[in-house]
């Protein structure tokens, strides 16, 4: 299973469009694709007329196999599955601070709970945080959508001087 993440700490850059789509698009290629809804927003799920369980909260997300594999929806599309987000999502960053092992614990959830898809793509919410920081640890790849745009720029450089910072492999970031 490969997970590729649509991230920026910037807001209305395309994340969610570029994740519904790409993930649209591999599930046509024939792949078997679980998009993962991170953003309490909750777009990616809205696009594809799932709503959220009520059961997937707190850190049971995190920790709880069957209750995460349980959350999945199927969409109309053939080889798409939903993990649709619900507004506990806000506190993701909590939860983690909570938790032992923290960086990796987005990582280990999709790895339990993935095993029957080929790609999971994750539509993420504007920050950089806790959950972001999983996201970066989690992914083989991060698309990254830039609008031409000052601020826009700006986050990207954000973005990579964080990598740099952490230590985290800068060869993941597929900026456009």
């Amino acid at each position: 299973m490969k997970i590729i993440a649509c991230y920026s700490n910037k807001g209305g850059v395309g994340k969610t469009a570029t994740s519904v789509n790409l993930a649209q698009s591999i599930a046509e290629a024939g792949h078997r694709v679980l998009l993962c809804d991170l953003d309490p927003q909750g777009a990616s799920g809205f696009y594809f007329r799932v709503k959220p369980s009520k059961t997937l909260k707190d850190e049971r997300f995190f920790k709880d196999v069957k209750r995460f594999t349980g959350a999945i929806r199927g969409s109309d599309y053939e080889n798409l599955d939903v993990l649709p987000a619900n507004m506990s999502f806000r506190d993701f960053d909590i939860f983690l601070s909570r938790m032992k092992n923290s960086r990796s614990r987005l990582k280990k959830a999709l790895k339990a709970g993935g095993t029957d898809y080929d790609i999971v793509v994750l539509d993420c919410p504007p920050n950089i945080s806790a959950l972001s920081e999983n996201v970066f640890r989690a992914s083989d790849a991060i698309v990254v959508p830039v609008i031409p745009t000052t601020l826009s720029e700006r986050t990207f450089e954000q973005l990579l001087d964080f990598f740099a910072e952490n230590k985290l492999a800068r060869k993941k970031i597929l900026g456009f």
